[in-house]
This record gives structure tokens, sequence and C-alpha cells, in this order.
């Protein structure tokens, strides 16, 4: 490990582990390091995911929608749009994936689609944030908290853990409990509420009797 840190950027080939240290190959060489932290997203190839039959469809409407974020729950999935600068507004969706084919055959044009997505993770020798760790459901809040939210974390346990000479697996071992500890009942709601929707009409309704209620479980 380098006295002085230092910030490189390339393309990461591979990681391999040997005893207390990683050997990362970029494109522009080989790094070692005592911790490894995959921030590569929801796509990360260092970090397994179990995926679900579901794709994020994002686009943008030329007219705002004031102060009010709308929610739709459907068959097949459910979304939300809210107002963005340039008097524009930005709609997000998730979707089951029998519905992507239609959307291409609807030749409806500036939208963007990526997939399958996976809300959890599976064990992995790596600390990992963000989408990377899983994704959290839209309706719980913009995954840039999650992101930011984890990032912080790891950064805190894993700086007091060099300094406190922790080993590799106690720091990361640390993180996933504080993490999970934080993001774990979320997530269970999240579960709940995606098992919900198949039945949009009752998910619909239990948001509308007790709107504060499912917004402050959802949004603490």
């Amino acid at each position: 490990m380098a006295d002085h840190p230092s910030v490189q950027h390339g393309v990461v080939h591979s990681v391999q582990r040997h005893e207390k240290e990683f050997c990362v190959d970029t494109d522009s060489g080989k790094i070692t390091a005592r911790v490894v932290i995959d921030a590569a997203g929801k796509l990360s190839r260092f970090t397994r995911r179990r995926t679900v039959p579901q794709f994020g469809v994002q686009f943008y409407e030329e007219q705002s929608r004031g102060d009010c974020l709308d929610f739709w729950f459907f068959d097949g999935g459910y979304g939300g749009a809210v107002s963005v600068e340039g008097g524009r507004s930005n709609a997000c969706f998730l979707i089951n994936k029998d519905m992507v084919r239609k959307l291409g055959e609807s030749r409806t044009e500036g939208y963007r689609v990526t997939g399958p997505v996976a809300y959890d993770r599976l064990p992995s020798e790596y600390i990992a944030i963000g989408d990377a760790a899983g994704m959290v459901d839209p309706f719980c809040g913009e995954g840039m908290r999650h992101a930011l939210d984890t990032g912080i974390r790891a950064a805190a346990i894993v700086a007091d853990g060099l300094a406190q000479s922790r080993d590799y697996d106690q720091i990361r071992h640390r993180y996933e409990s504080n993490a999970s500890q934080r993001w774990s009942r979320k997530r269970r709601l999240g579960r709940l509420i995606r098992a919900m929707l198949k039945h949009p009409h009752v998910l619909a309704t239990g948001f509308r009797l007790h709107p504060e209620y499912w917004f402050r479980k959802l949004w603490d």
C-alpha cells in the first residue's frame, strides 16, 4: 500500500485476493490494496446479485408537474414522475420484462431501459455500496440517498478499521452489519409492497387512506 494516497482512473479487468491484499488489474497497470470497495453500480461484474424479471425505464417529459410527485401502480409495474430543471419532468418506471418488448414495438423515442434489476446481494468478499449492494425500491426514496449513505458508512468504517489495524474481513463484516441495520427494514417493506403490486387497487387504497404513515415508513 502506498505511503501517500493517490487517485488513478482506469478500467478494472479483474480483482484477485492474495491473503491480506488484493491485486487489482487495470488498463494502466496492477494496483495492490488492503481494501476493495465495489461501487460499480447495478451492473457490477464483481459483486453477485439476485436478479428479478424487472427492468427500469426512464424518460423526460417536456412539461412540468409543479410541486407534485405523481405515482402510478398498474398491472406489470409502477412508476412516478417529478418536475426537474428546464420546465421538464423526469419519469421513471419499473416494469416486468414482458412489457419491455411491447415498449420497443411501440417505437416510443427518447426512453432508456436498464436491467434486469437486482434488489438482493449474494454473499461476496467485497465491500459493496450503492446499487452494487442491491437496489432499493424507488418508492423507498431516491437511489442516490442509498448510494451516499452506504458510501459514507463504508468510508468511516474502513478508515477506522485501518487505523485500528483490523483485518479486511473484520472491516467488511462490521460494514455489512452496520448497513444491514440501516437498510434491512426498508428492503423488507419493499418486498412486501412489490408482492402487493399484483393487487394495485388494494395498494393504491392503502396509500390513499394513510399516506403519511406509509411515506414515513418508506422515507425516514
